[in-house]
């Protein structure tokens, strides 16, 4: 019996057969259509569904100067509400500036700043249901209508509501929404931040307690109001503030610090991530900030990357103990700019290569504009704008590990290479280790920009049927078998596989005599890794190891 079992399983005598036989799979070559109505649909922003698929808002201009449009997008690649998205609002004159976050019911919350009032701006929100219809009433519930409330955040509250920043006359100011989407604090809002100077672009997370820690950029500090420095400050749920009547200083080193972006330490607290000039050209600074408001890390914040030359568009995810993982473009080799990366530890030290790591070993072209998403086992999945082969610019992923080791090619892998320009991706988690990515495209009209998605799954695989381009090797394109595991077998044996391909497969395990043993799988290949069992039975349910 044992040299059966090592022959079948030791021996690794398992073989993919494509059947090709036409496949359902709605993902396509270079991305499917999210929208592409007429005139432009940008500012688009990106969450998953919580069901392995993903939620994409954006601002839409196809009937007046802009409206607010979302879409639903399945793990498979289905689009899962109305064609070209459903409508959030098309009250009258203009709706920018939408941001999005979802709950764990698979319910979308939306805010953006509106001017249906000819104002210069107020602040409103929606929330849909994982079927597309609002629940706040008609385009949206009113969070502010005070003059000049420009730049608003968001984020859930645990209870089916909503917390809500934004910036109105220099000041920061928050909002709780109920269930019903109600306020729950004044009509004006609670200010969170009120000062002499300017408080610009505020960011919002949830805290564990039904609360929020909001961070922005400020000037009350400063000798000039173009001069900036970086506070936060946490507000309960009942709309307490708890970090003074004004907020904590997080940085405040000398010339400008601007453009923080924020997160949840998952352990009540935040981590902060911004552009800063105390070395000159723009460098990375982050901190973290306990629950009750003390800096964790270097006083004025830990350096990301302080290489001489400039670093700039930063964005964060955690990495799930504490810490987070970085990237951003990076101008050290290529004044046009490459992708870079950096984990930082829970205790502030670096995690990865002092200054970071490079993504891409392409040479020739330039990266720009990333986004990162966690993948969920202390990694993370990176996604940016690649002019390497066409100057318009093309979509390319790659993935770390926890270890800042690249587990894709070391020359990322092509998500959508389509003629014309895609710009500004954004990620979400596919919940497989993978990620979906959304991004605004040209291919329709150059004067015109559409919005597409795509997803790459654990192992780096785009899942369509294409040629694979020159620069990559082609055997990405190939069924795989990952891994087999537990050797030796003792009652049972996993066998993960993959196919990019749009096409069905079968898996069965063969004999060193080429004699099938047992058909382990048979159906449609997703694109993703699959995993399955085998508990060293033949196809007559003897066991054979």
């Amino acid at each position: 019996m044992t040299s059966v079992c090592s022959r079948v399983v030791l021996a690794l005598w398992i073989l993919l057969l494509i059947l090709q036989i036409p496949s359902s799979a709605a993902w396509q070559e270079e991305g499917v259509p999210v929208c592409v109505a007429e005139e432009w649909q940008r500012g688009h922003q990106a969450v998953s569904d919580v069901a392995g698929g993903v939620f994409i808002a954006w601002e839409d201009m196809r009937a007046d100067a802009g409206d607010i449009y979302a879409q639903r997008i399945s793990g498979g690649g289905d689009a899962l509400w109305a064609s070209d998205g459903v409508c959030v609002c098309n009250a009258a004159n203009w709706q920018a500036y939408v941001r999005i976050a979802v709950d764990a019911a698979g319910n979308l919350y939306l805010v953006w700043t509106d001017e249906r009032d000819a104002s210069s701006g107020h602040v409103y929100a929606q929330k849909l249901d994982p079927g597309g219809q609002p629940l706040w009433g008609s385009n949206g519930t009113p969070v502010s209508v005070e003059w000049s409330s420009v730049t608003p955040d968001i984020t859930t509250d645990g209870s089916g509501g909503a917390l809500v920043c934004w910036s109105r006359d220099r000041n920061i100011y928050a909002q709780h929404l109920d269930a019903s989407g109600g306020m729950l604090w004044s009509a004006e809002g609670e200010s969170l931040g009120v000062a002499p100077e300017r408080q610009y672009a505020p960011r919002i997370v949830l805290d564990t307690q039904g609360g929020a820690i909001v961070a922005w950029y400020d000037s009350r500090q400063e000798v000039s109001e173009t001069v900036y420095d970086i506070f936060a400050q946490r507000v309960t749920g009942a709309g307490v503030v708890l970090w003074g009547e004004s907020g904590i200083p997080v940085c405040t080193a000398p010339e400008n610090q601007k453009d923080p972006l924020i997160i949840p330490d998952g352990y009540g607290g935040a981590i902060v991530v911004w552009t800063d000039w105390r070395n000159g050209p723009s460098d990375l600074y982050a901190q973290r900030i306990s629950p009750e408001g003390a800096m964790l890390w270097d006083v004025d914040g830990v350096s990301v990357c302080s290489d001489p030359d400039v670093q700039e568009d930063p964005q964060l995810d955690t990495d799930g103990e504490g810490g987070a993982i970085f990237v951003w473009k990076d101008e050290r080799d290529d004044y046009e700019g490459e992708v870079y990366a950096q984990r930082i530890l829970a205790d502030g030290s670096m995690g990865w290569t002092p200054d970071g790591i490079d993504v891409c070993d392409y040479i020739g072209g330039s990266q720009h504009m990333p986004d990162v998403v966690a993948d969920g086992v202390g990694g993370a999945v990176i996604a940016w704008y690649d002019r390497r082969e066409d100057v318009s610019g093309d979509i390319f992923a790659q993935r770390l590990n926890a270890d800042g080791t690249l587990r894709w090619s070391s020359l990322a892998v092509p998500v959508c290479m389509q003629e014309d320009a895609q710009h500004d991706v954004v990620l979400a988690a596919d919940m497989h280790q993978g990620a979906l990515l959304a991004w605004y495209d040209t291919r329709n009209a150059e004067t015109s920009r559409d919005i597409y998605c795509s997803r790459v799954n654990a192992w780096g695989f785009v899942p369509f049927a294409g040629a694979a381009p020159e620069f990559l090797d082609r055997t990405h394109l190939a069924p795989q078998i990952d891994g087999v595991w537990p050797q030796p077998l003792v009652d049972h044996v996993w066998i993960s596989f993959r196919h990019a391909q749009a096409e069905d497969l079968t898996l069965a395990v063969f004999d060193v005599a080429g004699r099938r043993v047992r058909q382990l799988y048979a159906g449609p290949s997703d694109g993703c890794g699959q995993v399955v069992g085998w508990s060293g039975h033949g196809d007559e349910n003897r066991r054979v190891c």
